[in-house]
């Protein structure tokens, strides 16, 4: 549903203010239509399962960032990336998400105490059939846990043990985790999804690939700004809290 409100609200998915987008390119949480133009078979279509994705989010403590890990295109990013999917894939593939399990993709690596420590920001996906298992986040974050030493390990990576998110859901690492506890759960929860798009008319800049340079942070503000109204028109408006702009690429 919220596919197509946007696809309305962008003239069918080509116009973002005055950016022009590929059509084609248009994803809400893994989910595009082909648009007027394109092929489609439409027996493999109605067969072909849908995909959702979640946020993984973790940091290395014995990994010091560098400039080049805020770079996609750097040798460094590229290696870490193969490394991180690698220690990552194994993991989500022995979880209960196993058999509907596709793959993680890095977003981005962010300096974390003064570059001391690296911050690691996933998307993974997953099919979403009735017939695959179905995503729990609270499960898949405690199989994690248990499979990375309490958080602490990921191969030969130290994690910092209280900063594994999936999905934004984060157990502070206390005794009273341990226990049973039914006064998580009442309080509003914040559910996330992926929105990818590609700008036609907007060249890219290595600035742009630095998310903390002059270049990223502006476009980054405009984006926000044309995005937010969008959703706030369309049927999650009510619950809208925002959407970040996790790359550019």
């Amino acid at each position: 549903m919220v596919y197509r409100e946007l696809s309305r609200m962008t003239a069918s998915c080509t116009e973002l203010g005055p950016y022009k987008l590929d059509a084609a390119s248009f994803y809400v949480n893994g989910y595009n239509e082909p648009q007027h133009g394109q092929s489609v078979n439409q027996s493999t279509q109605l067969l072909s399962p849908s995909i959702s994705n979640f946020t993984l989010n973790f940091t290395i403590t014995n990994l010091q960032f560098t400039a080049d890990l805020m770079m996609p295109n750097s040798k460094k990013f590229k290696s870490t990336e193969k490394v991180m999917r690698y220690y990552v894939d194994r993991l989500l593939q022995k979880s209960s998400i196993g058999p509907a399990y596709i793959g993680c993709n890095v977003m981005a690596f962010r300096s974390v105490k003064n570059r001391d420590d690296t911050r690691v920001d996933a998307i993974c996906s997953y099919r979403d059939e009735p017939s695959d298992p179905t995503f729990n986040r609270v499960t898949v974050y405690h199989e994690l846990s248990n499979m990375t030493n309490g958080i602490t390990k990921l191969g030969h990576y130290s994690l910092n043990s209280q900063s594994l998110y999936i999905n934004d859901y984060n157990e502070p690492y206390t005794l009273s985790s341990m226990k049973p506890s039914t006064t998580q759960s009442p309080g509003l929860t914040t559910e996330q999804f992926t929105l990818n798009f590609t700008i036609t008319n907007l060249r890219f800049t290595a600035d742009l690939g630095t998310p903390n340079s002059a270049k990223f942070n502006s476009t980054k503000k405009i984006m926000q700004s044309y995005i937010d109204p969008l959703l706030q028109r369309s049927s999650i408006g009510p619950d809208f809290t925002g959407c970040k702009v996790i790359a550019f690429r």
